[in-house]
């Protein structure tokens, strides 16, 4: 797989989850991996810094934190190696997916040779993880996320996702760019319901960056993009766990999965 660099440096600018002022900056470096700079020095980016918070992922770093990671490190399937982030808040600008951030960076990208798989990681050997979560009261309905390492230069994909509201989707297919692109532009779900009118009233800047599905009136309309977004986040959490210079080939699965399911499948593969 192509791997890229930055050719400069990139600074975007916004507003965190929660309307504040807000900034991150991705610099080129010649170390392969990704790096997080704190007080001048680089932190190597790791799922051993990955925690699970409310609704999203961060990492941490002594008393540092770097809060919704999930909807930046998609960017590493794109093959991004190789970047320093320099971030002067605990929040990073936000918009619900990964849009402002690809935008930001998709003329900057330069070829620098090429990813290895992840597999090598085990030798070539096939390898397979899976976490397993609660659900519902139901024992036989369990949240289930997995990942298998297989020699190859592909990575198939399985979601699937239930809603009593709004029934099951399955999707499965081999991640390709034109699917990473079309990711990163999907919302996740605004909720509680309850919220929507206090938000709007409030004039809350990513008002319009969720999905209020209650008012949509086409339910496989709103599972097809929860499903894309559901995809998103896991590549997100997938990005930190994968070595430097390296992409995942194999397969990864995630049934009625979340953040925390994700957390704990890749810190049980550190």
């Amino acid at each position: 797989m192509q791997k890229y660099r930055l050719r400069n440096s990139v600074t975007m600018r916004g507003r965190d989850v929660f309307g504040r002022q807000a900034q991150i900056i991705l610099e080129p470096t010649d170390k392969p991996g990704w790096f997080w700079n704190i007080d001048g020095k680089d932190i190597a980016i790791t799922v051993d810094l990955l925690r699970y918070g409310h609704h999203h992922l961060f990492l941490k770093s002594g008393i540092h934190e770097m809060h919704v990671v999930e909807h930046l490190f998609p960017l590493r399937f794109i093959g991004l190696d190789s970047v320093r982030i320099y971030s002067n808040t605990h929040w990073l600008p936000y918009d619900g997916c990964t849009k402002m951030f690809w935008e930001a960076i998709a003329d900057q990208l330069i070829p620098d040779g090429y990813l290895s798989p992840a597999s090598q990681r085990w030798k070539g050997a096939v390898q397979s993880f899976t976490q397993y979560g609660d659900f519902s009261p139901d024992p036989t309905k369990k949240r289930i996320v997995s990942i298998c390492t297989q020699p190859g230069d592909i990575c198939g994909f399985t979601i699937e996702l239930e809603y009593s509201q709004w029934g099951t989707h399955v999707w499965s297919d081999v991640l390709s760019q034109r699917i990473l692109i079309d990711i990163m532009r999907s919302r996740p779900l605004g909720q509680p319901n309850w919220l929507r009118p206090i938000l709007r009233g409030l004039h809350w800047p990513h008002y319009n960056g969720v999905l209020w599905a209650q008012s949509e009136k086409n339910p496989g309309k709103v599972l097809e993009e929860l499903a894309r977004h559901r995809l998103l986040d896991f590549l997100g959490g997938i990005g930190i766990w994968l070595l430097p210079g390296t992409f995942l080939d194999g397969s990864i699965s995630s049934i009625r999965g979340n953040h925390k399911t994700d957390v704990e499948l890749l810190q049980q593969i550190m």
